[in-house]
């Protein structure tokens, strides 16, 4: 995994009709692959409304961290006597 912003290279196994559509099949393929490749894990004092497919950011972490989007992938809830309500959080980069 590399950092964000460096390049990579994907070849395309398929022929497109022309330079417009193999733009849009590329573009749309970096972004899948950008998506894939940015994730993050993360353990919250209990939130009932964090289930998968809704979006989430960081606030108050640090420059950098702070507002990036991504979307949750999976969300755990747990309770327990030593904890109380906690939610596990695993999400993908929102492209």
């Amino acid at each position: 995994p590399g950092a964000r912003g460096a390049k990579a290279r994907y070849t395309a196994r398929h022929a497109y009709a022309g330079p417009d559509e193999a733009k849009k099949v590329a573009g749309s393929k970096a972004k899948a692959l950008e998506r894939e490749s940015i994730t993050t894990s993360v353990a919250i004092e209990g939130s009932p409304t964090a289930k998968a497919g809704r979006p989430f950011a960081y606030a108050g972490v640090r420059p950098g961290v702070d507002g990036i989007p991504f979307i949750i992938e999976e969300a755990g809830h747990s309770f327990s006597k030593g904890q109380s309500y906690r939610t596990a959080i695993k999400g993908k980069l929102k492209v």
